[in-house]
């Protein structure tokens, strides 16, 4: 049979309403139209919630990556008054150190003199002075 044949038997028989036909054609095809409207809806959806998604992720990776860098300034901060802190107290060591070495100095310049002093006051007591043109024994 073919499909002209067939369309002639349904419109021919008792029992085809045409209005209920062209009702039931047109419900199918609202039907469909609604399911894909609903589809396209569904994908829309999907795909903004997956671009907010996404936008939400670089937004912590970018406050993530803010937090780092504020660490690092003030790493770099802590730093810096550590090495102007250390330089100072270097400084301060050096001046120290210093003022120590100088004060050993005078120190031990007193009592060299002293010595000499002591070394020369014993001279002069045992030792009668010495005539550079005698001969020498």
């Amino acid at each position: 049979m073919r499909m002209i044949e067939l369309e002639q038997i349904v419109i021919g028989s008792k029992h085809y309403e045409d209005e209920f036909v062209k009702n039931l054609l047109e419900s199918i095809m609202t039907e469909r139209i609604e399911n894909e409207n609903l589809e396209k809806q569904t994908l829309a959806r999907e795909i903004q919630l997956e671009k907010e998604a996404r936008e939400r992720e670089f937004q912590i990776l970018l406050q993530n990556k803010e937090i780092e860098n504020q660490q690092l300034k003030l790493e770099c901060l802590r730093a810096k008054q550590n090495t102007f802190v250390i330089l100072s107290q270097m400084q301060q060591f050096e001046e120290t150190k210093h003022l120590i070495d100088t004060d050993q100095n005078s120190e031990q310049i007193e009592l060299d003199r002293e010595e000499e002093e002591e070394v020369n006051c014993t001279n002069n007591e045992i030792l009668p002075p010495v005539n550079p043109f005698s001969p020498v024994l």
